[in-house]
């Protein structure tokens, strides 16, 4: 596993495409944050109007869904079981990496707005509170499960275009069109929304929700690739 996982961390940062998919969201709530935002200097509260934001998962979820599913078309995946690696062995390291992908371009969009409003009106160096630190935890926690339904849909299809396609349709139906529409408790507090704020029980109901899809929509891909035929 620790040849599949030097590998992956190759690919991961090789492929420039991540780096300008990390650049465009930094890019873009930088001038959101820039034009829009009004004189707010305290790192704490910065962080509070972006952590939770979903708007931009859809990006992120198609990102993910290239970057695993190009293993696919380009027969990575299949010459490693070939190697004898097992299926579950696989499987990890693309969820460890496809995670560490997702978190690298939502704290990317989180810095964006950092360098805006430092920009515009200068930042106090105060730090940020340690609850605001456990809220952007979760919310990375929330933003791994997000994409380990892209990581399902991935293994599902085994196609980078086809996986593309239907990551994006699902995240833009869950996270912006359905979190504009849904105010129900399950939804609010679902790795489609993020938590959007970091009250304990907000906190911890979103974490244990998190966990515990993350769980099953895992175990869901492994049956899956299991079963499929990678020959």
């Amino acid at each position: 596993m620790i040849n599949q996982m030097k590998a992956e961390n190759f690919r991961l940062w090789k492929r420039k495409g991540n780096f300008f998919v990390a650049l465009a969201l930094f890019a873009l709530n930088f001038i959101f944050a820039y034009q829009k935002w009004a004189l707010i200097k305290d790192m704490d509260e910065i962080l509070a109007l972006v952590v939770g934001d979903a708007s931009f998962q859809i990006v992120i979820s198609l990102c993910v869904a290239w970057f695993v599913g190009s293993e696919f078309n380009e027969r990575t995946i299949q010459n490693e079981l070939k190697l004898g690696y097992s299926r579950s062995s696989v499987l990890f390291v693309r969820f460890l990496y496809s995670g560490l992908l997702a978190v690298f371009l939502h704290i990317s969009f989180i810095l964006g707005a950092y360098a805006g409003v430092a920009f515009k009106y200068g930042i106090e160096l105060s730090g940020i509170k340690l609850d605001s630190l456990i809220w952007l935890l979760v919310v990375l926690l929330q933003v791994v499960t997000s994409q380990s339904f892209t990581l399902f849909i991935v293994f599902l299809l085994k196609r980078a275009l086809a996986a593309m396609v239907a990551a994006t349709l699902l995240s833009l139906v869950a996270c912006n069109i359905l979190r504009n529409f849904m105010g129900s408790k399950i939804f609010t507090l679902s790795c489609f929304c993020l938590a959007q704020n970091k009250g304990q029980t907000t906190l911890l109901a979103s974490a244990l929700y998190a966990i515990a899809t993350l769980i099953i929509v895992m175990a869901a891909t492994y049956l899956v690739f299991r079963k499929a035929d990678m020959g």
